[in-house]
């Protein structure tokens, strides 16, 4: 990488200080008057850098302050040299670049107070940057000061990130406990607007790099950590940065927490104007490893436990499984169930309608059941498929979704109808355009039937000997349907059940 800095050195006349206005020097009470000249470049950084985006200085508030510590004069300009008339004397210069504004005429207090918030992404850097001087009378026309030199406000975090086991994957990296917002000119001060995370960025496959740049944060040092697999949450300060990597293998989803500092192992420093370089080998999930925790996590449903041909019929005795293990069982899940095709308003989980997103908390590590009810009132073409999904989330934000997909169909039972004096079925039943048709459980002749909404023929076929009644709709055969043999049965719920009638012929 280059190391070289881009320096501008684009000219702007500062006047009007103390009364003076442009032009009208003769007037000024400081006969005295010195021409200064100040050129503001970025310091370089402890490492290399990457773009001259990095260098670059899209505007300037600079301070000039007085040995009592007041401020003298304030401009705001585009140019990276500055030129202003001063009387001879000690000064303190301080120079803010690329806040893309006018910061104002602040008092000396105010201007250390400063700070700047943390951006997810920067077109520029903010910098800023001290320089105590001493100007003298010259002989030359103006007084030329040693160049004043910004430093960025921010720290450059490049990551390179490798993973060796063929079944591992990687799916996304945060950091965590970013500052909120950092001082301008104290590399030191305490953040007071407390911390926050990055979004995730969202990875795949077996390795990524990236490049960031965060607000700088100086957490100290731990002499007791002399091996890099116990820079850990255990040992790290409360408020340290760290990338948090998130990946899969197989049904164990992992989080492998790396401390930025100044060390692999007992420094927990983010300095401002450095450079971090993360060469990150993912070798499995041992977690021996104190800076690797994880968790197995399934999810099922037996909704098709009792299907037929593939088609679920309504069950009130359906569950939803959920089942954790892992070490620390305080692992607290979210679950969000979320529909994308069906009704609704008719599934229900634990008698709650998930008719918006049902969203509720599974506790730490064991299993858990949650009863499922689909259940409206006749399947059709809106309602007859299923799909489902329940989205997982942990305590540090990784998510995973499990899609659950079933197709229904309304039930007919269907019998011949026997009052027990014969010892062989009188008839039998035929069934055309059902989607499925299956022999009743310890019958021959009765069926049970799965037909959509547009239902489907059964014909009674009398055995020898015997002549067709009817088809009821009750065992009683008090509540008839049709004397036809042939009979085109539509559904008007999602269970029905018919009994066809033979009598001994006459």
């Amino acid at each position: 990488m280059n190391n070289r800095l881009l320096i501008l050195t684009l000219l702007a006349a500062l006047s009007g200080f103390w009364g003076c206005a442009s032009g009208a020097e003769e007037e000024c009470a400081f006969p005295s008057m010195l021409d200064v000249r100040l050129t503001v470049r970025p310091e370089g950084m402890t490492a290399s850098t990457r773009s001259t985006d990095e260098n670059a200085i899209r505007d300037l508030n600079f301070y000039l302050c007085n040995k009592a510590g007041a401020v003298v004069l304030h401009r705001y300009q585009s140019a990276a040299t500055l030129r202003f008339e001063c009387p001879p004397g000690d000064y303190t210069l301080c120079a803010v670049a690329n806040m893309h504004r006018d910061m104002g005429d602040l008092p000396s207090a105010e201007l250390a107070a400063c700070t700047v918030a943390y951006a997810p992404d920067y077109a520029d850097l903010p910098m800023a940057g001290r320089l105590d001087a001493t100007i003298r009378s010259s002989q030359e026309a103006a007084v030329e000061l040693p160049p004043l030199e910004l430093r960025r406000r921010v720290a450059k975090v490049a990551y390179d990130i490798a993973v060796v086991p063929a079944d591992i994957e990687l799916h996304s990296v945060r950091v965590c406990s970013v500052p909120k917002s950092v001082s301008l000119f104290d590399d030191d001060m305490p953040q007071a607007d407390g911390y926050t995370d990055t979004s995730d960025t969202m990875l795949s496959g077996r390795g990524a790099s990236g490049i960031l740049y965060l607000p700088p944060n100086a957490q100290g040092t731990n002499p007791a950590i002399v091996d890099p697999q116990f820079k850990n949450r255990g040992n790290a300060p409360e408020n340290a940065t760290y990338l948090l990597i998130r990946a899969t293998r197989g049904e164990k989803v992992l989080a492998y927490r790396i401390y930025l500092g100044e060390n692999a192992t007992s420094d927990f420093n983010v300095r401002p104007n450095a450079s971090h370089t993360l060469a990150i080998t993912i070798q499995g999930d041992n977690e021996v490893d104190t800076r690797i925790s994880s968790y197995i996590l399934r999810i099922w449903d037996d909704l098709e436990e009792a299907a037929i041909d593939g088609y679920c019929t309504q069950d009130g005795g359906r569950s939803l499984y959920v089942d954790i293990e892992s070490r620390d069982d305080d692992q607290p899940l979210h679950l969000r169930i979320d529909i994308e095709q069906g009704d609704a308003d008719a599934l229900r989980m634990n008698g709650v309608s998930v008719q918006y997103p049902l969203e509720f908390s599974v506790p730490g590590a064991g299993a858990a059941r949650y009863g499922v009810e689909y259940c409206p009132d006749l399947f059709d073409e809106t309602n007859a498929r299923l799909v489902y999904t329940v989205t997982a989330s942990d305590a540090g934000g990784f998510s995973r979704t499990y899609r659950f997909a079933h197709s229904y169909a309304n039930v007919i039972h269907a019998y011949v109808h026997d009052d027990g004096t014969e010892q062989l079925p009188r008839g039998s039943i035929e069934v055309q355009g059902a989607l499925a048709n299956r022999p009743l459980q310890g019958s021959s002749c009765d069926r049970v039937i799965l037909t959509d909404h547009t239902g489907c023929t059964l014909t009674a076929v009398p055995r020898p000997g015997y002549r067709f009644v009817g088809w009821y709709r009750d065992p009683e055969l008090e509540e008839l349907q049709t004397t036809d043999a042939r009979l085109h049965f539509q559904a008007e719920c999602t269970s029905d059940t018919l009994y066809a009638c033979f009598v001994r012929a006459s």
